[in-house]
């Protein structure tokens, strides 16, 4: 996993990680920014909808294909009680090899800023 560099731009959200590779470069045509765990631990306690995805996922498969990107509102009274440890490791316990062996996870770019 590579670090590309922290959002510390004047009215963004600081401190979240952004994390490169190539299937951070395919989400990017989603509109997607690929994060690191902490920083979308950072996001889910601040209310922000975070998309959770197996590590080896295309994006074409996000929304598309065969729809495997979830994307979580914390704030949605679904999720009420549920902290994001608890929530992220329940996703990634039904992980099969070949979607990745952990979750991966994403922010829409508009709500870094």
């Amino acid at each position: 996993m590579r670090i590309l560099k922290s959002f510390a731009a004047k009215g963004s959200v600081s401190g979240v990680r952004r994390v490169g590779g190539a299937q951070a470069e395919g989400a990017r045509s989603l509109g997607l920014v690929k994060i690191d765990r902490p920083s979308a631990k950072r996001l889910w306690a601040k209310g922000t909808p975070i998309v959770i995805v197996g590590s080896n996922v295309g994006p074409f498969h996000f929304f598309g294909g065969w729809h495997l990107a979830h994307t979580v509102d914390p704030s949605d009274p679904r999720y009420e009680g549920t902290t994001f440890d608890v929530y992220a490791n329940q996703f990634g316990s039904y992980l099969e090899p070949e979607l990745g062996r952990h979750p991966a996870f994403f922010v829409k770019a508009s709500d870094l800023k």
